[in-house]
């Protein structure tokens, strides 16, 4: 941490989480809380001087921080969690005489919204698996991929414990998992015939390096990351918002040009795909027709980043860690193309507008903009009724601008879409 180095709190943070380990605790527990307590001290060290001994901190210093959090945006659950390590770490030091007395505990813990989540039916879930082991989604290992989501919905394990399985964790005569949880605590879990089916079809054609234990493999031929399985969870469409909220009514969701899903994922889930806009005009979005020359370009540009990747390898003599060349196939476009859509007849209740690097709200006629030419919204919630904003700068995180900030922000929007599009008009 920053100018920190031979502080008091930076040594009593790096005693905690010692200790932490000594108890077992998992790692990412102990990468958590380090990444709390590391922030915690930057907000008190001053440029070119040290923060304050732990004996130090008053209750008001503790709520001077937990503001700097509200500040900059943090979900109550996010500040409640900041709050819990730094609790956590004054309880260490008070028990091992740091600190007289844990002064963090002083402080009012925020309320975390009591809400319910919403979550596909069980309709919805087995639909999006089937799309995913008939590969209607067009991943590169289906197979893989099919026996990830089932452990994960019908074994109800987490993402830390799926990628921890290893091939002899699993008992195939009586169909038992021995599953590692939190703080490295095994138990014993039963799977059905249908996982069954999905692991045999996995292990005929899993390919790894040798003497790799690892069950679930990534395209290096090692063992899945959690960031990994996170990422291919997260490239499935979501169900809610596919077949509960929008194919469900009579509305047709049109998308212009798609980044992070393939189009036949999008056609799996019943959406509607059409080509740039070029004008509103008579009370109807009118369309330009090019659908098939964008999805050629999008290929072309794919394969050549593909291309790229793969003459690096050969250069450096990595072909055998990356594997084979790898390519898509080509992008089917639809039939035909849609060229006009009535906005008149109240079927568009929502409207997902991409603007790139310079937002141009030249067209928006509605009161949503402030004196400073800036939209006005509250997380990428407009102030006008279904109306959203993803990609701006800060939108809820520091990489909102960015792909991946993005990605997240639009899953966090869901919910209130959702919502908005479930209610009467």
């Amino acid at each position: 941490m920053p100018n920190a180095a031979a502080s008091k709190l930076a040594t009593a943070i790096d005693r905690y989480l010692a200790d932490l380990r000594l108890q077992n605790a998992s790692p990412h527990t102990i990468r958590n809380y380090a990444s709390d307590l590391e922030q915690f001290a930057s907000y008190f060290t001053p440029p070119s001087q040290r923060p304050p001994a732990p004996a130090e901190f008053t209750v008001l210093q503790i709520r001077e921080w937990l503001g700097d959090l509200y500040h900059r945006r943090l979900s109550p659950v996010s500040v409640r969690r900041k709050l819990a390590s730094v609790r956590s770490l004054f309880q260490f030091l008070a028990k091992h005489g740091g600190v007289p007395t844990n002064v963090a505990r002083l402080v009012k813990t925020p309320k975390a919204p009591q809400r319910l989540p919403a979550v596909p039916t069980a309709e919805q879930t087995n639909e999006l698996i089937d799309a995913v082991a008939e590969d209607r989604l067009e991943r590169p290992f289906p197979e893989r991929d099919r026996l990830i989501f089932e452990l994960l919905y019908g074994c109800g394990l987490r993402i830390s414990e799926l990628v921890g399985l290893d091939l002899d964790d699993f008992d195939t005569r009586e169909q038992w998992i021995r599953v590692r949880g939190k703080g490295r605590k095994e138990r014993q879990v039963p799977y059905g015939a249908t996982a069954a089916a999905a692991l045999e079809k996995y292990l005929a054609v899993r390919s790894v390096k040798p003497r790799e234990k690892a069950l679930f493999a990534n395209h290096l031929r090692t063992r899945l990351s959690d960031r990994g399985a996170r990422g291919i969870v997260k490239r499935a469409p979501d169900p809610r918002l596919a077949w509960g909220c929008l194919i469900g009514s009579a509305a047709v969701l049109t998308m212009g040009l798609l980044g992070t899903h393939s189009r036949e994922s999008w056609v799996a889930a019943g959406v509607a795909i059409v080509g740039r806009l070029s004008a509103v005009r008579d009370g109807q979005a009118l369309f330009s027709g090019g659908l098939k020359n964008l999805f050629a370009l999008a290929d072309l540009k794919m394969n050549r980043l593909l291309g790229t990747f793969d003459e690096w390898a050969r250069s450096h003599a990595r072909e055998a860690d990356v594997g084979p060349p790898e390519r898509f196939a080509p992008t089917r476009a639809p039939e035909s193309s849609t060229l006009k859509l009535d906005l008149r007849n109240g079927e568009i209740r929502s409207i997902v507008w991409a603007t790139g690097f310079q937002p141009d709200y030249s067209w928006l006629d509605l009161p949503v903009i402030d004196n400073k030419g800036h939209l006005r919204h509250d997380g990428g919630v407009v102030d006008a009724p279904g109306l959203y904003a993803l990609g701006l700068p800060f939108l809820r995180r520091r990489k909102s601008t960015f792909i991946s900030g993005a990605d997240d922000d639009a899953r966090e929007l869901v919910d209130h879409l959702a919502g908005y599009l479930a209610t009467p008009a």
